[in-house]
């Protein structure tokens, strides 16, 4: 794993490891960085080094359309800068869609616990409009 991987892993493993994720999980002929296979979802994690050239960019666009038309995944991608900044909003991302798929007081937590550090951190930075709008969605929102 790398070590973006393994912060997110860190904070999916904060509310037990109930929705059994794998890492490099093979799905078709390709392998997702983090994997809920039994509700078809998969985080992947695109650092810079290996996802800026334009063939890179390409090359992952036919993956994704492959593992989301023909093998029925639904795919987050979340960019590296954002993982490391923010892993716990970057283990949120796919709690939110799954709660979608199987309601779980578990999912809304992990959400709501990732908005607020993220609204908090907006605010601290000066972005109090951007930090309002993300405190301003209601549970059903998420």
């Amino acid at each position: 794993l790398s070590v973006l991987e393994q912060k997110v892993v860190w904070e999916l493993l904060k509310y037990g490891n109930i929705l059994n994720f794998e890492t490099n999980y093979k799905v078709g002929f390709y392998y997702v960085d983090i994997a809920f296979p039994q509700y078809k979802v998969a985080l992947e994690i695109d650092g810079f080094e290996y996802h800026s050239s334009e063939d890179q960019i390409e090359r992952d666009k036919l993956r994704q359309e492959y593992l989301e038309q023909v093998k029925n995944w639904k795919i987050e991608r979340v960019p590296g800068w954002f993982c490391n900044r923010y892993p716990d909003i970057s283990a949120a991302k796919v709690l939110r869609y799954i709660r979608e798929v199987q309601n779980h007081p578990l999912f809304l937590k992990a959400c709501l616990g990732a908005k607020q550090w993220y609204a908090r951190d907006l605010f601290a930075r000066g972005y109090k409009r951007e930090a309002k709008k993300v405190l301003g969605f209601e549970e059903k929102d998420l």
